[in-house]
């Protein structure tokens, strides 16, 4: 009885089969990517019974502040999972992402029944919680410094060049016929307001870099994490004008830990210096 059931059992499983690979082909370009790294034998040990328990997850979008905490991720060495989403013909966030977290926004990191955005918090929460400060320095002048950076990154740099790409943005989709007119008014903002904000901020950065190999002292710390990306976009347009600004952001790129960042991914990162 055995010898006639099992050749219709196999026709089954492999109809089953068939069938599951029919489906995987369709759906996996709507289906964010997920990618598990391993713990390195050199990360830190101390909290690797709790790593055992849980891992961190990073939802990366495409060409995002991300970058940066998935870099941090591979300075620390430490193990991750990572979801990669790529951005809609807009150049937005897809739908999945508020799935994640309300605003639907990236970077975005889950821990067990943590949700956490905004990159400066991410980058606090992995220096505090899985690397036991380092990237953090103790000492009160240096720890001045890097709360400077931190904030000035997001707080000061970063608006003036999310203004200056909103306004290219917009340019892109206004018919050619009606440019003049209809960009008249942000091409006045531009020129009055957002340019030599954005020139003066860049110029003061390029003058310490000038004089220093890292933002906070002779090596990598959260200031650098954070520093990275609007410098990256920066140099989108002026990558000339400011050759401290390019080389830092080369050395950078040049990093292990950044290469292992590129690899992780698997999509071209917009943002490379030449």
């Amino acid at each position: 009885m055995l010898s006639v059931l099992q050749p219709v059992d196999r026709k089954k499983n492999l109809l089953v089969s068939q069938i599951r690979m029919l489906l995987w082909t369709w759906l996996k370009d709507d289906l964010p990517m997920t990618k598990i790294r391993p713990s390195s034998e050199k990360a830190n040990t101390n909290h690797h019974l709790e790593r055992k328990r849980k891992m961190l997850t990073l939802h990366y979008l495409e060409d995002s502040r991300a970058q940066r905490i998935l870099w941090m991720l591979e300075e620390l060495e430490l193990p991750y999972e990572l979801k990669v989403y790529k951005r809609t013909k807009e150049r937005a966030a897809p739908e999945e992402l508020k799935k994640i977290h309300p605003l639907g926004r990236s970077p975005v990191i889950t821990d067990g029944e943590l949700v956490l955005a905004e990159s400066g918090a991410i980058v606090e929460y992995i220096a505090r919680t899985y690397a036991d400060g380092k990237m953090i320095p103790s000492e009160p002048q240096a720890l001045q410094q890097y709360l400077f950076w931190s904030h000035f990154s997001e707080g000061t740099l970063a608006p003036y060049l999310v203004m200056r790409y909103v306004f290219s943005i917009a340019e892109s989709r206004v018919p050619r016929l009606l440019r003049p007119i209809m960009l008249m008014i942000p091409n006045l903002i531009n020129k009055a307001f957002i340019a030599p904000r954005l020139t003066d901020n860049l110029v003061y950065v390029n003058e310490h870099l000038k004089e220093h190999e890292f933002f906070v002292g002779d090596s990598l710390t959260g200031a650098d994490i954070m520093m990275i990306y609007p410098l990256e976009t920066s140099l989108s347009r002026a990558s000339d004008q400011y050759p401290h600004i390019k080389a830092y952001v080369k050395r950078i790129q040049a990093l292990p830990s950044y290469q292992k960042a590129l690899q992780a991914i698997d999509i071209p990162y917009g943002y490379l210096v030449d």
